[in-house]
């Protein structure tokens, strides 16, 4: 995600699925005084400071918030500085990942996972980052128009060019079946196979009335990883061919002025022992 702004703007559905994901897994983990919380996907900020910050007073503890996009980052440290929270860009899957070296309590991941493509090695990398007895709690799409999007603007000859390598953000467990059921088991076993014991998983089936057609359009270019490759002459063309593939996705007039979509959601907590 490249655009906070308008991020923030549109993700209402992913504003209600973080909440409800969070209330859910919060109440399930053990805190302790002073730990180290590492916030993985951190984005603009908000959920950060509206779900983590406060345990972080609450335990005297510290979060590391990391984001792949500097402009996320940028404008999580304008908007949400807090002398218990350091923002840093960082991808998980990097070598030169900048917190390597740190042992967390706690990882949260909220509305993530569904951008990681190699998701079984990022499992395994958090699962060194943690301390033994720490817990990590993260939410993620297991299916979702969002991903067939990616497919059809990146294979459409009006943008082919500006959405190169747009296959590694389709998630692997999606290429290999549009199931939700499918991704959870994906999920557990490759916890398990990296060490960790499944403390908890759900599988949510979300459905959202947007009143406003052009939310949806808005939110899902802001999640386009290449909208900055964009000529600004091609935004009116793409808006349109967005709007063009949901209506043919959920079965409706060109003309709508509202849509309702569906996807699935998974919410897992899991544990390295001791």
């Amino acid at each position: 995600m490249h655009a906070p702004e308008q991020y923030e703007e549109n993700k209402s559905v992913a504003r209600r699925d973080i909440e409800e994901a969070m209330t859910d897994l919060i109440p399930r983990m053990e805190f302790r005084q002073k730990e180290v919380i590492l916030d993985y996907g951190c984005g603009a900020g908000t959920t950060g400071f509206k779900f983590f910050k406060p345990l972080a007073e609450e335990y005297d503890s510290v979060i590391h918030a990391v984001d792949i996009s500097s402009e996320m980052i940028q404008h999580a440290r304008e908007n949400f500085s807090h002398a218990r929270v350091t923002y840093t860009q960082g991808n998980i899957l990097d070598e030169v990942f900048p917190l390597k070296d740190v042992q967390f309590d706690r990882i949260f991941s909220a509305y993530v996972f569904h951008y990681i493509r190699d998701y079984k090695e990022a499992l395994r990398r958090f699962f060194k980052l943690l301390k033994p007895g720490g817990q990590f709690g993260f939410s993620a799409l297991a299916r979702s128009a969002l991903f067939k999007t990616y497919s059809c603007i990146g294979e459409d000859p009006r943008f082919k060019k500006y959405m190169q390598g747009y296959q590694q953000f389709v998630p692997q467990w999606f290429e290999e079946k549009q199931c939700a059921e499918h991704a959870n088991q994906c999920f557990v076993t490759t916890a398990e196979e990296a060490g960790f014991v499944v403390k908890y998983s759900k599988i949510s089936y979300q459905t959202y009335f947007h009143p406003r057609f052009d939310t949806v359009i808005g939110l899902y270019m802001a999640l386009n990883p290449f909208i900055n490759n964009f000529p600004k002459e091609l935004i009116g063309e793409l808006r349109a061919a967005y709007k063009s593939y949901l209506c043919q996705e959920y079965g409706l007039n060109e003309d709508s002025e509202s849509i309702e979509t569906r996807h699935e959601m998974l919410t897992f907590l899991v544990e390295k022992p001791l």
